[in-house]
Formats: structure tokens, sequence, C-alpha cells
């Protein structure tokens, strides 16, 4: 059991993609993003995985709006997709 652990511990170590979510995940935090904030860039981070060598790549000075532009874009696209859906289900009613 503990042999597995080490195994699968060892892989995530020397997966290039989980490195680079760590450095992102690290980064967020070294500049200033709440917990929530954190988390609802770690769910853009999944669903769109080059923001993360973006962010990454940017001047250090940069990062920080990089990121809250991100986060504004995937809010309104959340609204602009629940707009469509009650209005889909308006119309079905």
């Amino acid at each position: 059991m503990e042999r597995e652990a080490a195994i699968q511990e060892k892989m995530l170590n020397e997966d290039p993609q989980q490195k680079l979510r760590e450095k992102a995940t690290a980064e967020l935090r070294r500049l200033g993003f709440s917990g929530s904030e954190q988390v609802k860039a770690a769910s853009v981070f999944v669903k769109m995985p080059e923001q993360i060598s973006m962010l990454l790549t940017l001047d250090e000075t940069l990062r920080r709006e990089f990121i809250l532009n991100m986060l504004s874009d995937e809010e309104r696209r959340k609204r602009a997709e629940g707009g469509t859906r009650k209005m889909s289900v308006t119309e079905v009613s």
C-alpha cells in the first residue's frame, strides 16, 4: 500500500502539467488572491489549461491583471449561458 502511494506521488511529481498547475496556484497565492478567487481560477485552468502557460509566460507585473481579466471573462460567459438557458426554459413552458 505504501509502495503504491509512493509510486503515485512520484508520477505526480514527474507530470509536467502537474508542476505547471502547482506553479500557477502558488502564483495566485503570491499575488494575494482570495481562496474563492483561487478556486474560480483553478476551474478556468481545468477547462482551458493553456491559460496556465500564458499566466506563467507573462511579465510578473501583468499577471494579476491577466487573472482578473480571465475571471471577469469567465463570469460574463457564465451569465450569458445562464441567460440562454433561462430563455429556452421559458420558451418550452
